[in-house]
Order: C-alpha cells, then sequence, then structure tokens
C-alpha cells in the first residue's frame, strides 16, 4: 500500500477503516431560540450548550450553559422537558433558577445529574410568570457508556526533522503553523468531540533520552507550549484529543515508529528510547482525563512481531506512569484495515497478520496486555482502490464497509476494540457504481452506527490551518479537507464538511 505525499510542510500518510459506538446521550441539533406565549416586555433570546465547557454532548452529570440577552430581569425557571418546542411532553427536571440582573445579561452553567431517555428530544424552557421561552431541541443520539467520540485529524505540527535545525529546533510560522483557538472554536461548533492532534517527536525531544521540552527555552520551548496549548484549549471546550506523534523519513515521507529516520528497534533507536518518549510524553498529559495517546502513526515495512511487541513495551511504560487514559494502537502495513488478517506485508521470515500480532504481543499466545484493558486497536481506511487517498477515486459505495469488516469481525471474535483513526474521501466525486459520493459516508455511518460493540470512534483526514491544509479533493496527498475556508473569520465549511458535518 503505498504512501502518500501531503501539505506544508510535510505530509504523506496511509489509512484504512472506520468507526462508532453507541448506547445513549444527546447532542445539540440546533442553538437556536424558539420563542412561545413571550410578552412584549420580556424581548428575549438565549442559547444553551449541553456539556463541560461547551461540548455538544450531555452525559450524566454534564453541565448545561445558558445564556441570555435582552432577557426580562427577575428569576426565571429553569426546566428540562422531553419533546419539543411545539409539542413539549413531560417534564424531566428543574435545574436551578436563573437570576437575571438589571443589564439583562446572563452566562450560567447548571448541572442535570441524570440523563435524559432517548426517543423524543429534550428541550430547555425558561418560564417568568405567563412569560414561557423554549429554545435549542436536543435530539438523542447513540453513545458508549464512555461516549461516542466523531471527530477529525488535526494536522500541521508534524513536520519533518530534516526541514529545521536539530541545535536550535522548529520555528513556529516556518517549519508549523501555530494553530488559532478559533480552529478549535470552528470545530466545536461543528460539535466535534474528538481531535486525533499530530505532533513530530523530534520537536519534543531532540536528543534520544532526552527531556521533554527539548529546551527551555527557545524553539523547541515555544514548539511545545503551541502544542500543549491547543491540547488544554480544546479539551477545556469538552473534545478528547489523541495525542500522535507522526514521523518523517528523509524525503518527507511517512516513516511510522522511526526518530530522525531509523527505525525503532534498530541499534540507533532502541525501543528503550521509544518507551522513555512515552513515560516522558505521558506523564505530560496524564492528568488530563480527556488526552488519549496514538503509539505512532501508521507502521509500515517493518517485521510485525517487532512493531507489537514494541508497541506493548509502550503500553507498559506508559501505565507505569500512572496514565490511566485511552491508548490506540496501529498495526503494520499503514494499519490497513481491509488488510488486518492478511501477513505479506510482513519483513520478517515468518509472516505474521496485525490480528496474529494483537494476540501475541506480550509472547506467544498471549495478546496485548494492558492492567486496565484500556487500550484499542487503530485502523485507517479510504475508499480509493489503493485504500490510502492516493486519488479521489471511490470505488464502490460499500468500499468503507468492505474495508472494515475484516478487523472488526477479527477484533469482535477475539474481545478487542478498534478506533478508525483516519477516513476520508473528495465529497464532490461520483462512485465508480454511480452513486454520490455522500452515499459512500452514509453507508460507513450506517455499518459504523450497527457495529457499536467493536468501533468505539472515528477521526476525518483532516483539518488544519488555513492556508495551510485547504486541498478538499486527494490530488496525490489525501488531504479532504474539512478545514474552515475563511481564514481571517475562521468560518464557511468546505465541501467535505458540509458533507460529514452532521455527524459529529
Amino acid at each position: 500500500m503505498p504512501r502518500r505525499s501531503g501539505g506544508p510542510p510535510v505530509t504523506r500518510f496511509r489509512s484504512i477503516r472506520r468507526l462508532l459506538r453507541l448506547a445513549s446521550a444527546i447532542a445539540v441539533l440546533g442553538s437556536a431560540v424558539a420563542v412561545a406565549a413571550v410578552p412584549a416586555d420580556a424581548a428575549s433570546s438565549f442559547s444553551v450548550s449541553l456539556g463541560s465547557h461547551g461540548s455538544a454532548r450531555w452525559t450524566v452529570g454534564a453541565s448545561v450553559s445558558v445564556n441570555l440577552k435582552a432577557m426580562t430581569a427577575g428569576t426565571w425557571k429553569q426546566q428540562l422537558w422531553s419533546g419539543t418546542c411545539a409539542q413539549p411532553a413531560a417534564r424531566l427536571a428543574m435545574l436551578s433558577n436563573l437570576a437575571v440582573p438589571a443589564s439583562h445579561l446572563l452566562a450560567k452553567t447548571t448541572t442535570y445529574a441524570s440523563r435524559p431517555a432517548a426517543g423524543g428530544g429534550v428541550t430547555l424552557r425558561l418560564i417568568k410568570g405567563s412569560a414561557t421561552i423554549c429554545g435549542t431541541f436536543v435530539k438523542p443520539v447513540l453513545v458508549t457508556s464512555s461516549g461516542i467520540l466523531h471527530g477529525v485529524d488535526l494536522v500541521g505540527m508534524e513536520m519533518g526533522w530534516t526541514a529545521f535545525s536539530r541545535a536550535t529546533g522548529p520555528v513556529a510560522d516556518t517549519n508549523y503553523p501555530v494553530i488559532d483557538d478559533r480552529l478549535i472554536d470552528y470545530l466545536a461548533g461543528h460539535h466535534v468531540s474528538v481531535i486525533t492532534f499530530t505532533f513530530s517527536w523530534e520537536g519534543m525531544q531532540s536528543q534520544l533520552n532526552g527531556p521533554i521540552p527539548a529546551s527551555s527555552t527557545g524553539n523547541y520551548r515555544a514548539y511545545f507550549d503551541n502544542y500543549v496549548r491547543i491540547v488544554n484549549y480544546a479539551t477545556s471546550r469538552g473534545m478528547h484529543v489523541i495525542v500522535a506523534p507522526w514521523q518523517a523519513d528523509a524525503d518527507s515521507g511517512i516513516a511510522g515508529p522511526a526518530w530522525r529516520g531509523q527505525l525503532v528497534g534498530s541499534a540507533a533507536v532502541p525501543v528503550s528510547a521509544f518507551t522513555d518518549f512515552w513515560s516522558k510524553m505521558a506523564t505530560v498529559f496524564k492528568s488530563n482525563p480527556l488526552v488519549w495517546y496514538r503509539l505512532i502513526t501508521e507502521p509500515h515495512d517493518m517485521s510485525t512481531m517487532q512493531w507489537w511487541t514494541t508497541a506493548q513495551a509502550a503500553v507498559t511504560a506508559i501505565r507505569a506512569t500512572g496514565a490511566t487514559q485511552q491508548i490506540l494502537v496501529p498495526g503494520n502495513d499503514y494499519t490497513a484495515a481491509s488488510q488486518w488478517t492478511d501477513n505479506w506485508y510482513d519483513t520478517a521470515p515468518v509472516q505474521r497478520s496485525n490480528a496474529y500480532g494483537w494476540l501475541n504481543a506480550d509472547g506467544t499466545g498471549k495478546p496485548l496486555f494492558d492492567p486496565l484493558n484500556n487500550t484499542l486497536a487503530e485502523v485507517h481506511t479510504y475508499l480509493d482502490p489503493d485504500e490510502g487517498g492516493v486519488s479521489a477515486e471511490i470505488t464502490s459505495v460499500t468500499a468503507a464497509r468492505e474495508h472494515l469488516a475484516v478487523a472488526v469481525n477479527e477484533a469482535r471474535a477475539h474481545g478487542y476494540r478498534l478506533f478508525l483513526g483516519e477516513i476520508g474521501m473528495y465529497a464532490g466525486e461520483t462512485t465508480d457504481d454511480g452513486h454520490a459520493a455522500s452515499d459512500a459516508w452514509r453507508n460507513f455511518v450506517s455499518y459504523a452506527n450497527a457495529n457499536t460493540d467493536v468501533l468505539l470512534g472515528w477521526t476525518w483526514w483532516a483539518a488544519g490551518t488555513p492556508g495551510w491544509w485547504d486541498d478538499v479533493a486527494a490530488n496525490g496527498g489525501g488531504h479532504y479537507s474539512v478545514t474552515p475556508t475563511n481564514g481571517t473569520t475562521y468560518t464557511g465549511d468546505t465541501v467535505n464538511m458540509k458533507m460529514i458535518g452532521g455527524d459529529f
């Protein structure tokens, strides 16, 4: 499966599969204002958002944030009802009253400690005397007990190690874009619940076994601080963030588990250096429960078992720090979902599949071991003939379903779970069997929703800084941009975002 080249300053990727996962929660369908029986003196508007820090997902104990403008001063009752504004059914809960001051402006967060039943929708109603204002219909969505994650890969801070001086470190807005908080706001506004945020191992740790950040001052420190700033801001908005090293080779292609072009497990980069890196990187984020860890991006052209035993060592090292969050482990062969049970890509004399690797990572007959049972296998898929996003071609409306079924069925049979770390297609394309790309996307979502016992979520490839990551098609690099189209205001949806935006 060939590599793909991508946008500034460096990027080649490759991929395969799908996912999701479900049970029952609530996502905002609109944040509007519907008004019923409102006297003139109540001239009012309000908006609400559900979930911690404005996240659009509802989980038990999450917050309801209410912002009011031009509301009549005084005390307003705040209630949750099932049904819609036009057809309320039953009152679910009385929330704390809202005391609107003389300024008529209020920002308030309250908490609902139960989970509304799925089925008829939920509305928030504000009541003062004879005035009743009802806004923001929310609909039930399927979620797992830990929350379903639908999101995007956030790119730009991954970069080739040949592109910057090792002595002085990567230069902001030259070797990587300084990501604007407004990009996170844009994604949060589309109800994205997870971002996979790529970075360069060499940018974090300039010497094997050295400190993270690589320096307390200068470019290396700025690189680290810029990365952590976005992680913290995104999680403050209620998003999960998957921290994910993306490694380049000497030609700026995808290198998999490597440091400065040398494979992990070689004499130049021993496995102990990889576990040292992950021990330090996990420690940086272990106090943030919304951070997950992906060990590396797309291993390939290596021994399958060399990779899986390395992955086991990294999982063990992460857990030794006290970090409890999810860990994502990709497979060999660019972690292609459709080839999860194949073995032809193994460079060892005795060839093994990724399916075998998972089941023997901790020794013969011993599956990959996580004492917290909180590790997922990550797979990727694209819908072109090469399944790597090399072209905008979509082979069939069912391509993603067919690719994913290989890994999903294997994981189900052996009791582990998956995360789809990359999927993408060009929304303006027609499939080879005559369907619009949107039909292929809907087919994927349908399959993912039907396999929630195995698939925990997905991230779309990719979003980035306007001007750095704008290509909406493949063009040899598979960008499939969902970057905001207006780089001044961070607004505007690409054709790809218009196709997938309702499924976050």
